[in-house]
């Protein structure tokens, strides 16, 4: 038996976030430090 549905069921969902926070970017010595972790005496 199928019933009407009377409330919609979206109408209890919180709003959703419209901004996005930003994220920290890496300072020029904290990339380097990452890509200098890299083997590069071999290229693939």
């Amino acid at each position: 038996m199928e019933r009407e549905i009377k409330k919609s069921p979206a109408d209890t969902i919180k709003n959703i976030k419209t901004e996005r926070k930003m994220k920290k970017l890496l300072s020029s010595g904290e990339l380097k430090l990452v890509l200098n972790q890299f083997d590069r005496s071999t290229f693939h």
